[in-house]
C-alpha cells in the first residue's frame, strides 16, 4: 500500500480551503445583494467577472458535474 504524499495532501487541503473562502465571499456578496444591503446594483456581475478573471469559473465547465452525473444508478 503506498502513503500519500503530505506535502500533496496539505497543498490540497489549501487549494480546497481557498476555494472555500472564495465561495464564502462570493456567496456573502451575492446575499448582500438579493436582500438589498448592498449600494452597488453592478456588484454581483462585478463578483462573476472577477472570478472569470481569476479563471476561478471557467465558462461551460463544472468541476463537480462527473462526481453527481457519472454515479452508478
Amino acid at each position: 500500500m503506498s502513503s500519500l504524499d503530505p506535502r500533496a495532501t496539505q497543498h490540497a487541503l489549501d487549494e480546497a480551503h481557498d476555494c472555500a473562502s472564495a465561495n464564502h465571499a462570493m456567496l456573502l456578496t451575492v446575499l448582500d445583494i438579493l436582500i438589498g444591503e448592498s449600494d452597488d446594483p453592478d456588484a454581483l456581475k462585478k463578483v462573476v467577472l472577477d472570478k472569470f478573471k481569476k479563471n476561478q469559473i471557467k465558462p461551460g465547465s463544472n468541476k463537480f458535474k462527473s462526481s453527481f452525473t457519472d454515479r452508478p444508478k
